[in-house]
């Protein structure tokens, strides 16, 4: 069971839109050798099969043309005037001049075009898209995001004049094999191996509550500064202040403990002395 390349997610790669091209191109070759032109490929008449491998087959011969016949043959087997789809057709099949593979090699291109970008060269209107067709380039200038050999085939299957166009579906191949090689060993090629690099493991900035107990630390850490004459003096009667007030403290403590001690026991002579005694003196 396949599906159309067209109903397919368009995001398959540059490589395997060149596998499917040359895959089709095979098809033609086959094609040409029984004189038989399609006249209508495009993405939604390429079939893609379900498998190990990626397999393309070419569907609807429905407006294939006999190159082989004569040209009353040809009138009675095929419709008059233009036929297949203008978005995909070549000039001289849009003017309704004779076709032969290299009407389908054009038809091809566009394809081409379709599964590399989403969309064909030439959009907008019937008339416009025929127009364009026939007068202008298609806007090569859009596939910057295409490798420039790719480009380069492109070109030469989407020449105006067939002449001048790439001539047999072989020559097509083997102008894709090096640039389907080299896009599948780009796409299929195994990413750098990541490196771990050690970090440095940093302390966290302490919180506002643990500032002030992190200054103290930093400063009783710190080296004693080194200085002399008056300088030396000062800094050392500003390291000394701290000891001298905790001394005064506990001075001051112990002279409040003995008073209290004192007021307790003259609290207790007095009332020995005046109380009430039970007995008398």
């Amino acid at each position: 069971m396949g599906v159309t390349y067209q109903a397919i997610d368009l995001t398959l790669g540059h490589a395997v839109a060149l596998e499917v091209t040359m895959q089709v191109a095979r098809a033609l070759t086959a094609a040409d050798a029984q004189g038989l032109v399609h006249r209508d490929l495009k993405p939604a008449n390429l079939m893609l099969v379900d498998g190990p491998e990626l397999t393309v087959k070419v569907i609807d011969f429905g407006l294939v043309k006999f190159t082989a016949m004569d040209s009353t043959e040809r009138r009675d087997l095929t419709t008059h005037g233009f036929v297949g789809t203008p978005g995909f057709a070549s000039p001289e099949q849009l003017e309704g001049q004779s076709e032969d593979v290299r009407s389908d090699l054009y038809s091809l291109g566009v394809t081409l075009w379709y599964m590399l970008m989403g969309s064909p060269p030439f959009t907008g209107s019937v008339a416009n898209v025929i127009s364009q067709h026939l007068l202008q380039q298609p806007p090569f200038e859009s596939l910057a995001t295409v490798p420039a050999d790719v480009v380069a085939v492109l070109r030469a299957m989407l020449e105006k004049d067939k002449a001048k166009r790439i001539q047999t579906p072989s020559q097509l191949r083997e102008a894709l094999r090096p640039c389907a090689e080299r896009l599948r060993a780009a796409e299929w090629a195994p990413a750098a191996p990541i490196r771990l690099e050690a970090v440095p493991r940093t302390k966290p900035p302490p919180s506002r509550g643990n500032a002030a107990e992190s200054k103290i630390r930093s400063l009783a850490r710190a080296p004693a500064p080194k200085l002399a004459g008056p300088d030396a003096t000062f800094v050392r009667v500003a390291l000394q202040r701290p000891a001298a007030a905790r001394r005064g403290v506990r001075a001051l403590g112990l002279a409040t403990v003995s008073l209290f001690a004192l007021n307790l026991l003259f609290a207790g002579g007095w009332l020995a002395f005046f109380a009430p005694h039970p007995f008398p003196r």
